[in-house]
């Protein structure tokens, strides 16, 4: 599902609804960029110094597009299955 600013007010109570009845939910962000000028590349660190070097990046960088991806748990298949996967645009997160 695309959210917009055109129907994100429409969209909004399914998305709470797939929210509210997964097991699991999933973001990834989409930004204008994903490393530092001139800075360390993330190989062969510590969790804590991946997640310095990240949180620096996301202070650098733009969000221009944000997914959430809803689970539910499969017990037949034991598994994880998505039951709702959505796009929100940059303009719905700038205004």
């Amino acid at each position: 599902m695309d959210v917009n600013r055109v129907n994100f007010w429409l969209t909004l109570p399914t998305v709470l609804e797939a929210i509210a009845s997964a097991e699991y939910v999933a973001i990834d962000l989409e930004m204008t960029g994903v490393q530092m000028p001139d800075s360390y590349t993330g190989a062969a660190s510590t969790q804590e110094q991946h997640y310095l070097w990240a949180k620096e990046v996301a202070k650098f960088y733009n969000i221009i597009q944000f997914g959430l991806t809803c689970f539910m748990y499969c017990p037949v298949q034991n598994c994880l299955f998505p039951l709702r996967s959505l796009t929100i645009d940059q303009r719905v997160l700038t205004e």
